[in-house]
C-alpha cells in the first residue's frame, strides 16, 4: 500500500484497479469515485470532517486560541453562565479548534481551517468577519444561518476581550442556588435509604457543607478524631469539619472495609465532577424534589444549620457566623446569613398579623 499526498489516504492497486482508502484511528473507509474528481475530493472530505481536525497534542502554547479556549472553559466565567449559552458557546469552541467543513446542497462550500495553534492576537476584525462569511453558508440557500454567525461573531469578541483586557468583569450576583428546606432533606432521606451510594454523597455535601469538587475528593484518611480535614480545591483554604450523627451513622458502616476515596462510581472507578452533578440531579428527581433543588443549596442549608446551633449554645451572631464562614466560606456565609433573616422577618410578619387580625375560624369549625 502507497501514500498519496492526501492525509490520512493510501492507495491500494488490486486486479488491475487501484482503490483508495481513507485510514486513521484504525478505521479504513473507502473513497468513492474518481481519483481526484470532485465527487472523491466531497467524499474526501466528509469522511475527513467526521473524525475532525487533527487535534493539538499535549498542551496547547501560552498564547494560543487553544489555551486560551482551555483556560476560559475552566473560568468562572463560563461556568456561570446558563447551559443553554454553554453549549452554544461549545460549538464555536470547537470550530474555532478543529476548523469545519461546510457543505451546500451536498457540495463543499467552504472549508474552515482550525485555527487553535495561532496566537489570540490573530483573532482581528479582519479574521473575525471572514469566519463569519464562511460559516452562515452562500445567502439565498436553505444553509444559510446568519444568527449563527451572529454568534460567532459575539463568541469571538467575547474570547479576546476576556483574553486580552486587564479589567475582571464582576460575577453574576442574586440569589442563584436557594438553600435546601428541611422537609425537602426529610423527603430525599425517605427516598434513598442509609448503604447506597446516593445517600452517602447527600449526607456528605449536607453534613460537611462542602462543594461537589470537594466532596469527591474526600478520603478516609482525611477522617481523624470525628473531623474531616480537607483543602477546598477553589479557594485552598484548610477547613476542618466536625461529623454530626447524622453523618456518622451513615459514614461508619459505609466506610467499613473501604480504603481510599469516600466516594467511588458503583464499579470502583475514581468519581469526576460530571458523574457526581449528573447522579446527583437524578437522585433529587428519584426524590421528587423540585429542578431547583441542587446540591450547592445543601451548602446553604449546611451554614443556616450550623448558624442555629452556635446560637442555641447561647453564642452572640458575630461568634455564630464566624463559625459558619470558618466551614463554608464568606460568600456561603453571607447568603445563609441574608435567607435565614429573610424567614425570621417572614416569621415576624405572619405573627402581627395573627395578632392584630385574629382568626376567622372559630374553635370545632370545620374548614
Amino acid at each position: 500500500m502507497v501514500k498519496v499526498d492526501f492525509k490520512y489516504v493510501q492507495v491500494a492497486p488490486a486486479k488491475g484497479k487501484t482503490y483508495y482508502y481513507y485510514r486513521r484511528n484504525g478505521q479504513r473507509q473507502t473513497i468513492k469515485g474518481e481519483f481526484g474528481s470532485t465527487e472523491w475530493r466531497r467524499n474526501y472530505d466528509r469522511i475527513h470532517a467526521s473524525f475532525g481536525n487533527d487535534p493539538i497534542k499535549g498542551e496547547p502554547e501560552t498564547g494560543t486560541i487553544a489555551a486560551a479556549l482551555r483556560d476560559y472553559k475552566d473560568s468562572e466565567d463560563y461556568r456561570g453562565l446558563k447551559p443553554k449559552t454553554q453549549k452554544g458557546y461549545l460549538r464555536y469552541i470547537s470550530l474555532l479548534e478543529n476548523g469545519e467543513t461546510i457543505e451546500s446542497d451536498g457540495q463543499i462550500a467552504k472549508r474552515i481551517p482550525a485555527l487553535g495553534g495561532q496566537p489570540v492576537a490573530a483573532l482581528t476584525v479582519k479574521v473575525i468577519r471572514k469566519l463569519r462569511d464562511d460559516f452562515v453558508g452562500v445567502r439565498g440557500t436553505p444553509q444559510f444561518r446568519p444568527s449563527a454567525g451572529n454568534g460567532l461573531v459575539t463568541f469571538c469578541n467575547l474570547l479576546v476581550k476576556w483574553y486580552s483586557d486587564p479589567k475582571v468583569k464582576k460575577l453574576k450576583s442574586g440569589d442563584g442556588h436557594r438553600p435546601a428546606e428541611e422537609h425537602e432533606i426529610a423527603q430525599f432521606r425517605a427516598r434513598h435509604p442509609i448503604g447506597t451510594l446516593k445517600r452517602m454523597a447527600f449526607e456528605l455535601a449536607l453534613n460537611t457543607g462542602q462543594r461537589g469538587q470537594d466532596v469527591i475528593a474526600m478520603k478516609k484518611e482525611d477522617i481523624r478524631d470525628g473531623k474531616i480535614q480537607l483543602a477546598q480545591e477553589k479557594t485552598g483554604a484548610r477547613v476542618w469539619v466536625p461529623m454530626s450523627d447524622d453523618l456518622k451513622a451513615v459514614l461508619i458502616p459505609w466506610m467499613k472495609d473501604r480504603i481510599g476515596p469516600i466516594l467511588t462510581t458503583p464499579t470502583g472507578s475514581s468519581m469526576k465532577e460530571d458523574y457526581f452533578r449528573k447522579m446527583m440531579r437524578e437522585a433529587y428527581d428519584e426524590a421528587g424534589l423540585p429542578a431547583d433543588f441542587t446540591t450547592h443549596g445543601l451548602r446553604y442549608a449546611a451554614a443556616t444549620r450550623i448558624y442555629e446551633v452556635y446560637k442555641s449554645l447561647g453564642n452572640p451572631d458575630r461568634i455564630a457566623w464566624e463559625a459558619v464562614a470558618d466551614v463554608t466560606g464568606h460568600a456561603t456565609m453571607l447568603m445563609a446569613k441574608k435567607y435565614s433573616e429573610q424567614k425570621r422577618r417572614t416569621q415576624i410578619t405572619v405573627g402581627h398579623l395573627n395578632a392584630a387580625l385574629g382568626s376567622s375560624v372559630k374553635p370545632g369549625q370545620k374548614v
